[in-house]
């Protein structure tokens, strides 16, 4: 899927309307409003219509005190506070680079698509048959929900239909995230891509396309894919397919 290039008023009421499908209430549309309208003029100061990750770093960073790479960006703020002011760009972030929404919070109360349950349930036992523990299993089938309903939401319809593009437009939406979550959930991925190829639910292995990312304190989720990256993903895209050609183009 193609990035949103919209300028930034724009996608915000954009993501408004999606919210209120989701079921988003009205206090939570409001709290978003008060920090996007905050982004908006700090943009407006640095002469910038559109929205881009860095803006919404250095906002956060110069008018919330707000270091979204450090561990502890303000000791004397409470989280609920920080996620406050976090939330709403790391949303922008995500519809941004995907087009889509994952409500974090109401996430166990969402059921997987039907159309990919079977496999979801195939994957779980097959961990429980590896001697994994209930909350290993449990983290990753909560990491693969999030993952089954962002393709639910850009109109995959089919494990098959997944591919390298796919991959890397989920990958963006975790911009913005803890190192160590950022980790967990593409070593969950690439765990169930190998499961999909070994159980024959796809004839790639797509694991071998999921980026590997130095869990370190200090490092960041790469904005940039280096060209070993890159080459991966368009490798595990199928031009055989019109659907394939259209995504390695």
């Amino acid at each position: 899927m193609a990035e949103k290039n919209l300028p930034m008023r724009e996608m915000m009421v954009e993501i408004e309307e999606r919210m209120r499908q989701m079921n988003y209430g009205e206090a939570s549309i409001y709290a978003y409003w008060q920090c996007w309208r905050n982004l908006l003029q700090y943009a407006e100061g640095k002469g910038e219509a559109h929205f881009s990750v860095k803006l919404g770093e250095d906002f956060l960073l110069e008018k919330c005190h707000v270091d979204v790479y450090t561990l502890n960006e303000k000791p004397d703020m409470p989280e609920w506070k920080i996620r406050a002011f976090k939330r709403p760009i790391y949303v922008l972030a995500e519809y941004q680079s995907s087009g889509t929404i994952v409500r974090k919070n109401r996430m166990h109360r969402t059921e997987i698509p039907e159309r990919f349950r079977a496999a979801a349930e195939h994957y779980a036992a097959a961990c429980y048959g590896r001697y994994n523990g209930e909350r290993t299993v449990s983290s990753r089938l909560y990491i693969l929900k999030r993952f089954l309903l962002f393709l639910d939401q850009i109109n995959v319809n089919t494990l098959i239909e997944i591919n390298g593009v796919h991959i890397s437009e989920f990958t963006k939406t975790m911009i913005g995230w803890a190192q160590r979550t950022i980790g967990s959930n593409l070593a969950t991925l690439r765990h169930f891509f190998r499961f999909l190829y070994l159980e024959r639910y796809h004839p790639k292995d797509l694991s071998l396309s999921v980026p590997r990312v130095n869990c370190g304190r200090t490092v960041k989720l790469p904005k940039i894919w280096t060209p070993n990256e890159v080459e991966k993903i368009l490798t595990a895209v199928d031009r055989g397919t019109s659907a394939g050609k259209r995504d390695y183009a």
